[in-house]
């Protein structure tokens, strides 16, 4: 392989191995994370733990690329240096008081981490897009990527989709067990609408996030489309300026249709409108063009061409109208809810990724769902980083915006390199070795055939758009109108963040982060000083982001990799095989996950209600219960879930105790009780909540409080518009021992659950005491 030009100037091979280590890692980091995207909820559940190595990997890779390199080196700008490490110095501070007010440590530190790793890419593609064969080949990469997404969706929508559907019809059953949903309850249901959805998601976890990710690729490539319909690009030779513009224009015609008609079938009315608003944009750039050249019928017949694709899909499917209020108003609920718990903790938020756990506290009775994030992200960063948060990242938005007025958009950019872009660069190496990489580990370890198809859909066309742009025409095209490209992209993605999630979405990100890397590469920066005064400030940024990557191991990788072998070892192991010794150790293996203390509960709980188990052990047992329930309720005080879950225990283990232990079974209930309680004050709006307290308080005979939770019950039940959400979805949990109600019969119960209870006969029921009716 030829070596890049920049390349040749370094005094050795080992002081450029960091730059070279950094344009790799990159290219991989990109594909990988298109790939394998990472929804909040995979951030939580430490699925990007890779992504967030590669991400901090990059950040010192391309630091110590800087320091070893200073020639070839842009000045990043001061003002937005300070703003970044003010930030996350902030955000820090917010994750430590989020977790001694009560919240997960586990995913805040997650969070953290996965904002901190974003930061180390922004970083790499800040120093690599100053350079115009780089910036060449992520931005041809980052089109194939798009292209190969729009081919998975395709795929999904028009073959497999509906043959999982079919399969859906015939038989729920395995679908629903593979999830661990029960059949006839509320999830049930969303599980059914979901599957049931005809919406392409390719490899997203929601159709949103994939029309937020292809809307500004579409944008830009129709720039560069209109821009050689009405500008020359001047290139080195005639014969392959001709043959380049041939190759671009058949190229980006296919991918524009690719990416067109996967976004008109996500129905995404946010990316609808942000690609409205991109077209917008575009007819505003080329207004004096279009006025010389009088083409209104260029600028009509795309406007047409738009209305009528997306009036063709509103007429297949009117929902997409009517329902459009309904989704405007779910969204209003979560802006709603986001503003109050701002103005609960203005200072310090809630910490990273918390939302989804305090937002039932002001969740109303009308809203949809308990979504990760509040589907804005200035709200969402103001309630993970509280108000001081939201300033500092205001701050970043404003200097961008004086980045897009001051920067060069149509003079070449500026570069330390003017060499052959087919040279093929480090990026490209980097692209190259992550795709075959996922197609391998696809190919051999997925058991599903439509996963390996659409694995090698994604990597062949986005090879296959990649190399077919791999030109000088591209290449010098590219570097004329970088910056333009950057604002669209901004404008584009910026516009779906304020009506989408998807900030702690590394695929989602990506897109975003090379918006600001453009925008801020385009303007020249004032030199730091002296040559010693610059390569200290290099050196310091170099030993940060060492002390970043080594607190990064320290406090989650290893506990993450230690807690990932642990539940690895107990699928195949199975709970009997375990003693109270190994489970009271295993609540150590993270100190801050309160999965694994509800997972030794669970274990625990399973043993204790286990006939064979002898008394010396059981005793032990219920030692380890009550440690782990403790650490449970600890490690996540502010989410219902960790109360609700001791209830379910508490009073499993109470029924079984009931003629063993008279007295702890008493205890048990009493306890499950205070746990009811403190999970409503988290979830008023819940019905399952509600019903679970009405029921507990009329066994203690406390007539008033029931009578409140059961009007409350019957009054969310008439409001809420939600089927799942409804008392006919809902259960409650009802030991066999507690008799006031009466005998339920097995219709009556959930079956496959000793206690659990449908909502309505309970509900009848206890409407029917004569002490609530008093």
């Amino acid at each position: 392989m030829k070596a890049n030009p920049v390349d040749r100037d370094e005094s050795s091979w080992v002081l450029s191995l960091p730059d070279k280590i950094s344009q790799c890692l990159l290219g991989s980091y990109l594909l990988i994370s298109q790939w394998n995207p990472c929804d909040a909820t995979s951030v939580m559940s430490g699925s990007s733990l890779a992504l967030i190595a590669m991400g901090l990997g990059l950040g010192f890779c391309t630091a110590a690329a800087r320091l070893l390199d200073t020639k070839n080196n842009r000045d990043t700008p001061g003002v937005w240096r300070v703003l970044v490490v003010l930030f996350c110095g902030w955000l820090a501070i917010c994750e430590v008081v989020a977790i001694y007010r009560g919240g997960n440590g586990q995913v805040a530190w997650l969070g953290f981490w996965q904002t901190i790793a974003i930061v180390g890419v922004c970083g790499a593609c800040m120093r690599h897009i100053s350079d115009s064969n780089r910036a060449s080949s992520i931005l041809r990469w980052m089109i194939g990527l798009a292209a190969g997404t729009s081919s998975y969706a395709l795929y999904q929508y028009f073959y497999s989709m509906p043959r999982m559907r079919e399969a859906f019809r015939e038989d729920p059953t395995p679908f629903l067990r593979s999830e661990g949903i029960e059949a006839g309850s509320a999830m049930a249901m969303q599980f059914y609408n979901r599957i049931m959805s005809t919406e392409p998601i390719g490899p997203f976890s929601l159709t949103n996030s994939l029309a937020g990710f292809l809307a500004p690729w579409l944008v830009v490539l129709m720039f560069f489309t209109a821009k050689i319909t009405f500008q020359s690009i001047p290139v080195q030779s005639a014969a392959s300026s001709k043959k380049g513009k041939s190759v671009f224009l058949v190229v980006a015609s296919v991918c524009v249709a690719m990416l067109g008609v996967a976004l008109l079938l996500t129905k995404s009315r946010t990316a609808w409108a942000a690609t409205a608003a991109g077209i917008g944009l575009l007819l505003f750039v080329f207004r004096a063009t279009l006025l010389q050249r009088k083409s209104y019928w260029l600028a009509g017949s795309a406007l047409l061409v738009f209305l009528a694709a997306v009036g063709f899909v509103v007429w297949r499917d009117p929902f997409i109208v009517s329902e459009a209020g309904k989704s405007l108003a779910y969204r209003a609920d979560y802006w709603r809810g986001a503003l109050e718990l701002m103005a609960r903790s203005p200072l310090f938020g809630y910490g990273s990724l918390n939302f989804q756990s305090v937002y039932p506290t002001v969740k109303s009775i009308t809203a949809s769902e308990t979504p990760a994030d509040p589907h804005n992200m200035w709200m969402e960063v103001g309630v993970d980083a509280g108000i001081p948060g939201l300033c500092l990242v205001f701050c970043m938005g404003i200097y961008l915006s004086y980045c897009v007025v001051r920067g060069d958009r149509e003079k070449q950019n500026e570069t330390h390199s003017t060499g052959n872009s087919l040279s093929g660069p480090w990026i490209d190496v980097g692209f190259t070795v992550a795709s075959l990489g996922v197609l391998l580990m696809s190919l051999v370890f997925s058991a599903d055939l439509d996963t390996m198809v659409s694995c090698l859909l994604f990597v062949a066309i986005a090879w296959v758009v990649a190399y077919a742009l791999r030109t000088d025409y591209w290449t010098s095209m590219l570097n004329r109108n970088l910056m333009n490209a950057g604002m669209l992209i901004a404008a584009v993605f910026g516009l779906n963040l304020c009506f989408a999630g998807g900030w702690m979405q590394p695929g989602v990100m990506n897109t975003f982060v090379l918006a600001i890397a453009i925008v801020i590469s385009s303007v020249r920066q004032r030199a730091i000083g002296t040559e010693k005064d610059k390569k200290q400030i290099l050196a310091i940024a170099l030993l940060a982001w060492a002390i970043v990557s080594i607190g990064f191991g320290y406090m989650t990788y290893t506990p993450e990799i230690r807690l990932a072998q642990w539940e690895t070892e107990q699928q195949f192991a199975g709970s009997a095989e375990m003693d109270p010794e190994a489970a009271t150790e295993a609540l150590s293996l993270h100190q801050l996950s309160p999965e694994v203390a509800d997972r030794v509960m669970e274990l625990s709980g399973t043993r204790i209600v286990d006939s064979a188990v002898g008394d010396g052990t059981r005793k032990a047992w219920l030692e380890v219960y009550e440690n782990a329930q403790r650490e449970f309720i600890l490690r996540d005080r502010n989410h219902w879930i960790s109360f609700d879950r001791s209830v379910e225990w508490d009073l499993r283990l109470a029924e079984f105790l009931e003629h063993r232990d008279t007295e702890r079974s008493r205890k048990l209930m009493s306890r499950a009780k205070e746990n009811a309680d403190e999970a409503l004050q988290r979830f008023p709006s819940s019905i399952p909540l509600q019903l679970q307290s009405a029921v507990l308080a009329a066994s203690e005979g406390n007539w008033k409080q029931a009578a409140e939770r059961v009007d409350a019950v019957e009054k969310i039940d008439k409001t809420t518009p939600h089927e799942d959400r409804k008392l006919k979805l809902a259960s409650v949990r009802i030991p066999k021992f507690v008799t006031f109600l009466g005998t339920f019969s097995e219709n009556e119960r959930v079956a496959g659950s000793p206690i659990l209870v449908r909502g309505e006969p309970a509900f009848l029921r206890l409407r029917s005491l004569p002490q609530l009716s008093e």
